[in-house]
């Protein structure tokens, strides 16, 4: 039986240097599946990611296994040996499937895995190395996480703090059409202002001390994004209604006093750690007030949905897996079942061409024979393709394969 072994590492087993030096360019792919063939083993894809690289592929001979761990590093070095894992036959199959619906990600059910296996299936497929029963495999998995994500969407869980704060400044106070401001031009900063740009902000002031991140930013969002002078905050504060502060300052940067002069209502979203806000602005009257604390305490109550919607899908999952394991075990069969075939259908089409020659029978009359030539010979088949089919013992499969080799007399062929 063809046999599905998969071999890589990941975050769980490796840190962030060592997984880099796993990152496979095309061509390492090129070189690695050559190195495979040599070794008899010709479908093989390879799935490299930041947080993973994994190798699926199938083999048939026990030491193959061996050869893939060397094939491996070989082309990204001996001393990942103590972080890799490997699995074979059905465990294999599991972890795919896990992969692909994003339920071993680092970001429990997150999305972008899906698309990178897909990614790598057609980089395997398009260069010969995928094969029937890999491309299937893959295949299969694709469509089960879709499934599992559509009954189960555990990536509609937020859980980056960020993302929920303003999506809860867009449910309690409205965003879209706003002027506001960020404070601060890192990470942090850099990704409030593109969920605030999303969110339909009409105008967003920058305020950070570097005006070479405030030009980059007004490139990057022209039209929207005005770079201030960060100690000039106070002057373009009163235009605004929304304020999103994420600083690495080690003291508060905006106190009752920079908003003395704004008026109407406010939204409010601190993400910086230590504080950016004076918590005493929560008590301003029409203000929405968020701070990491608060946001936290969702991001937590979202994780345990996530982990509470993967509980869930593991059925579905587990089924998939079983129906792929049930169908690779009937590939084992399929050159027996072929050898059939081929020789009831000389049969069926030597028999109906002696008769056509035979009888005098009009085009009609020869069509109707050939038919019920076929679906005859059709029913002889079904049931021994069906027992076939079913078989999931490797021993029963061989006996039976000579078998029918020996009755038929095919095995030369």
């Amino acid at each position: 039986m063809i046999t599905p072994g998969l071999l890589g590492l990941s975050y769980r087993t490796a840190p962030l240097d060592l997984r880099a030096q796993a990152a496979f360019s095309d061509r390492k792919k090129l070189d690695l599946a050559a190195a495979l063939a040599r070794e008899g083993m010709d479908q093989c894809a390879i799935l490299a990611t930041c947080n993973r690289t994994e190798i699926y592929y199938m083999y048939t001979q026990p030491h193959q296994p061996a050869a893939v761990r060397r094939a491996f590093l070989s082309a990204c070095g001996q001393e990942l040996e103590p972080h890799l894992y490997a699995l074979e036959g059905k465990p294999a199959l599991e972890q795919l499937f896990l992969v692909a619906a994003g339920l071993d990600s680092q970001i429990l059910g997150e999305d972008q895995i899906l698309g990178q296996l897909q990614q790598a299936a057609a980089f395997a497929r398009a260069t010969g190395s995928g094969g029937k029963e890999l491309n299937r495999m893959l295949q299969n998995a694709a469509a089960c996480a879709k499934a599992v994500k559509t009954a189960y969407p555990a990536s509609q869980q937020p859980l980056s703090v960020c993302y929920i704060g303003i999506r809860q400044l867009e449910s309690r106070f409205g965003l879209a059409g706003r002027t506001g401001a960020v404070l601060g031009s890192g990470q942090m900063a850099r990704l409030a202002l593109r969920h605030l740009a999303a969110a339909g902000l009409e105008k967003i002031y920058v305020c950070c001390r570097s005006p070479e991140a405030g030009a980059a930013l007004e490139k990057e969002y022209p039209g929207l994004v005005q770079w201030q002078e960060f100690a000039r905050r106070s002057q373009i504060l009163p235009r605004c209604q929304v304020v999103v502060s994420a600083t690495s300052a080690p003291h508060l940067v905006l106190q009752p006093e920079h908003l003395a002069q704004n008026s109407g209502p406010l939204a409010l979203l601190d993400l910086a750690v230590p504080r950016d806000i004076d918590p005493a602005l929560a008590d301003r009257p029409d203000t929405v007030f968020l701070d990491v604390d608060s946001l936290k305490q969702t991001s937590a109550e979202n994780l345990a949905r996530r982990r509470q919607l993967a509980a869930q899908s593991r059925q579905m999952l587990d089924e998939a897996v079983e129906e792929s394991w049930h169908w690779l075990a009937a590939c084992a069969v399929d050159r027996p079942i072929q050898t059939l075939r081929q020789q009831v259908q000389q049969v069926e089409s030597d028999t109906a061409d002696l008769l056509c020659a035979r009888l005098e029978l009009s085009d009609r009359q020869q069509k109707l024979l050939r038919k019920l030539l076929h679906a005859g010979m059709n029913r002889l088949l079904r049931q021994p393709i069906r027992q076939l089919k079913e078989l999931e013992n490797e021993q029963d499969q061989a006996r039976l394969a000579q078998a029918i080799d020996y009755l038929f007399n095919t095995a030369e062929e």
